[in-house]
């Protein structure tokens, strides 16, 4: 199976998507942020304190979680704020919620969204009004009640959502799979780490879970293998001025780049397809020890030519600079 930024989890996911736009709206609440505060300043804070902690700096984060970023910086209240373009403390706490796992007691609902997402959080979560996936879901499907108010939300709706009877049938939380795995089966996860709408973290936590549900007798390395994507928004791309390698043709990825297009344009193998690498793997015992991401200068035109290429590495491990090549060269980075 080739998966991306899988949405395996909705009976934690719809709630905490309107957790999270009760904790962002109304947008004339004090609390609120304004959204184009998202992609400058606070997008800008992030890269300039986590961009570097990978060992490079070039405007993209591969290393998200050795990051803890201050972001008092932003704080109005500093000596020369720049009152047009900081955050109160009102704003700063629910910014904090925005990054945050969520728990209910001690149930782990979701994680938090990434750091070096921010530029993407204006196209599905914080786009004026709720999120659909969140109160819509609650009130057409949940509650059958289209005036249910988004203020009603409290830890308890995600106790009864997360036990009504249908979640079973949708929630992809079986993470015993080793009858999958016992019949040859192989899978190949990729998730964008500046995914905006499907939290990274979550396909980071699905694979611990199913290492830890079939890893006693079996490396969960021999059958599943997980590959998270610096930079890459939901599915596919990056954001402007990001410009990450990203292709890998995964998912839809294609759909951007035309009708017409096959594989990787100009890397049509299995070092730089997920697909083939997947099969290949499948067919002939070949596993996937990493992937080839590929951009070009105009992100979805192959034809203006390549401008970065890296490797993407099998989870936990991660692609560090040689310190000597070209860093845009994907024989610059090693898999560690």
């Amino acid at each position: 199976m080739l998966i991306g930024a899988a949405a395996w989890w909705p009976s934690h996911g719809f709630p905490w998507f309107t957790k999270i736009s009760k904790d962002y709206y109304p947008m004339d609440d004090p609390k609120s942020i304004p959204a184009d505060f998202f992609s400058t300043i606070i997008a800008q804070t992030v890269v300039e304190q986590c961009d570097g902690v990978d060992g490079v700096q070039d405007g993209i984060i591969s290393s998200p979680e050795k990051c803890n970023p201050d972001f008092q910086v932003l704080l109005c209240d500093k000596p020369g704020a720049n009152s047009s373009a900081c955050l109160t403390p009102l704003q700063l706490e629910t910014l904090a919620k925005i990054y945050a796992d969520y728990y209910v007691g001690t149930d782990f609902v979701q994680p938090g969204l990434e750091l070096s997402s921010e530029t993407g959080w204006t196209t599905g979560l914080f786009t004026g009004v709720p999120i659909a996936f969140g109160l819509d879901y609650m009130r057409y499907a949940v509650f059958e009640d289209l005036n249910w108010p988004l203020e009603s939300y409290n830890d308890s709706v995600f106790e009864y959502v997360k036990n009504l009877p249908i979640m079973p049938e949708l929630d992809a939380d079986q993470f015993d799979m080793s009858p999958y795995r016992d019949q040859g089966g192989k899978i190949v996860m990729y998730h964008g780490i500046s995914d905006p709408l499907i939290i990274t973290g979550g396909s980071s936590y699905f694979y611990e879970q199913v290492r830890d549900a079939t890893g006693a007798s079996h490396a969960i390395a021999d059958w599943f293998r997980l590959f998270l994507i610096p930079g890459m928004g939901h599915c596919l791309g990056t954001c402007p001025g990001v410009d990450a390698p990203w292709h890998i043709n995964g998912g839809g990825q294609n759909g951007f780049i035309g009708s017409n297009a096959y594989s990787v344009p100009g890397f049509e193998d299995p070092k730089h397809d997920a697909l083939l690498a997947l099969m290949d793997w499948v067919e002939h015992g070949k596993a996937v020890d990493q992937l080839i991401a590929t951009t070009w200068h105009d992100m979805y035109n192959p034809r203006s030519g390549v401008w970065k290429q890296r490797p993407i590495c099998p989870y936990p491990g991660k692609a560090i600079y040689d310190g000597v090549g070209d860093v845009n060269e994907a024989q610059s980075w090693n898999c560690e």
